[in-house]
């Protein structure tokens, strides 16, 4: 249950984030994002559900399915390699393998795109940047 002060927060936090809508067009995600993340830093999001803040030029069932995705890969990287990362270097240079990967799979055949295979790529480089965020805790 939430508290009067959690209410109140979340709509203060609802508010703000709908006017950053209405100042930025829908057909630029970028923007969207920025501004999204921007006024979350900036409020106490520990009470709102990833529907509440998930711009609708993003279908949720899609955002969900990535973001179940990319805890899957976390996990499963773990448990294949379980030691943190030794530093930020080692970091870095595995994220910089995965997105390799990825750019490989988007030079294939540019006519006949492998969009599962890019996908795949897309939430390796995700999961380990996710990894690396965990550990800089």
């Amino acid at each position: 249950m939430k508290t009067p002060i959690q209410i109140t927060k979340r709509e203060e936090c609802m508010k703000a984030i709908n006017s950053l809508y209405l100042e930025v067009e829908s057909s630029i995600a970028d923007a969207i994002k920025e501004k999204v993340v921007d006024a979350l830093l900036e409020a106490d999001t520990s009470f709102l559900q990833i529907e509440d803040y998930i711009p609708s030029v993003y279908s949720l069932e899609k955002a969900k399915k990535v973001s179940n995705d990319i805890v899957k890969e976390v996990y499963r990287a773990k448990n294949i390699f379980p030691s943190n990362f030794v530093n930020q270097h080692e970091a870095y240079a595995v994220i910089l393998e995965e997105i390799d990967e990825l750019w490989e799979e988007i030079k294939k055949n540019q006519k006949n795109y492998d969009l599962d295979a890019q996908r795949k790529e897309a939430t390796q480089a995700a999961a380990m940047l996710v990894r690396l965020l965990i550990e800089l805790l």
